[in-house]
């Protein structure tokens, strides 16, 4: 973008429609930072919508009743996975590949959600919010409030890998 080739971005009006979150996501999830970044429309309602989905599963995973269920270990190992390379991505600036991880783990919980196969379902998803709030921490915090009876989520450690 540049205020010559008039091809500037007007930001006040697309925090009023798409949020902060939304745009630190797009941001930080289009490219590595030391390279420029490609505006699209497309790419932010694409961060819009992931961040809309958050609320989806959070409320998912709110009406879930604790019924006893086999243990869904390969969402437990792929989140402490997710944990581990998500970490040394932040360390090394690599947010958008910490973002795409997350992302995977996402799609891992939203098919737990569908599967029924609900066990350390609220668990894994308190860690993918934990691990996301860096980067969106609007959201993670209201999400993360609502699940665990107003619990701040900036109070709470980084999680560590189990390996």
């Amino acid at each position: 973008m540049s205020k010559s080739k008039k091809n500037v971005i007007e930001p006040t009006e697309i925090l009023k429609e798409y949020g902060a979150d939304t745009i630190r996501l797009f941001m930080l999830s289009d490219t590595p930072v030391d390279r420029n970044l490609d505006w699209s429309e497309g790419g932010i309602e694409g961060c819009w919508r992931y961040l809309n989905r958050l609320w989806k599963i959070a409320y998912e995973i709110s009406q879930l009743s604790a019924s006893h269920v086999e243990p869904n270990i390969d969402l437990v190992k792929t989140a402490h996975q997710t944990i581990q390379f998500v970490t040394d991505a932040y360390n090394k600036a690599h947010f958008n590949t910490a973002i795409a991880q997350c992302r995977i783990l996402t799609n891992d919980i939203a098919q737990a959600l569908s599967s029924q196969n609900t066990s350390h379902l609220k668990d894994v998803f308190s860690l993918l919010l934990r691990l996301l709030s860096p980067l969106v921490p609007h959201i993670t915090s209201e999400i993360y409030a609502s699940l665990w009876d107003g619990v701040d989520i900036s109070t709470l450690p980084w999680p560590e890998a189990d390996p």
